[in-house]
Parts: C-alpha cells; sequence; structure tokens
C-alpha cells in the first residue's frame, strides 16, 4: 500500500519520496524490534534505515505544503521497498522510477539522499 499527499502551487512538481518498510530480521538476531544502545550507536531493525529520511520528507511536506506562491508538491510514501520495490514501481512504473515527473525534482532521502531530474 502506497500514500499520496499533494498540495497545489505554480510550477513544476516537486516529489518527495520515502519508503516504509525496512528489512525483514536476520537469523539470529535477539529482538530486532527493540532498539537499544551499544557503544554509543543506536542498534535494531532499520535504525540505519529509511526512518530519518521518511521524517523528513514528512516533515518537509508538512512545512511547505501551505505556503504560498511555491511549486506543486506531493509525498509519496512506498511500501516494499526491501523486497521487489512494488511500492515505487506501482507508483511510477519502470523503467526509470522517475519516468512521470522528467519536468520535476524528486528526492528520496535515505541514508544517501539521491535525486531524478
Amino acid at each position: 500500500m502506497n500514500l499520496w499527499c499533494h498540495a497545489p502551487g505554480d510550477g513544476a512538481l516537486v516529489l518527495l519520496c520515502a519508503h516504509l518498510d525496512t528489512v525483514p530480521p536476520a537469523p539470529g538476531w535477539e529482538a530486532p524490534h527493540a532498539p537499544r544502545r551499544e557503544d554509543g550507536n543506536l542498534v535494531g531493525l532499520g535504525a540505519a534505515d529509511m526512518q530519518a529520511g521518511l521524517a523528513i520528507a514528512v516533515e518537509t511536506f508538512r512545512a511547505c505544503a501551505g505556503e504560498s506562491g511555491r511549486r506543486p508538491l506531493s509525498l509519496l510514501l512506498t511500501c516494499d521497498d526491501e523486497g521487489r520495490c512494488r511500492g515505487i514501481n506501482a507508483a511510477l512504473p519502470p523503467p526509470h522510477p522517475c519516468s512521470s515527473y522528467t519536468s520535476a525534482a524528486a528526492a528520496d532521502p535515505p541514508p544517501v539522499a539521491s535525486v531524478c531530474c
């Protein structure tokens, strides 16, 4: 299941995109869903995955959606990025995940951000 949010504006669309899932627990993990600190680091399922990027995308959309005089803004939250990318492929079909947005900017802010133009 994907979630789309749209806010109108003028000019080319800006798309903020994040995925909601994380990798499945590996065999032998003890309490993978319970975050803990080890040597000053946060350890647990998804600790270095998309959760920070998801929060950034949602808060950016929330902060900018009501602004006047800005570009149209969309937020796309996708599922199954860690599997077969079914969420993003359903929302923005291949061959290129940003193919529907050739005149717009699309940002996917995981640990390493990427921009499709």
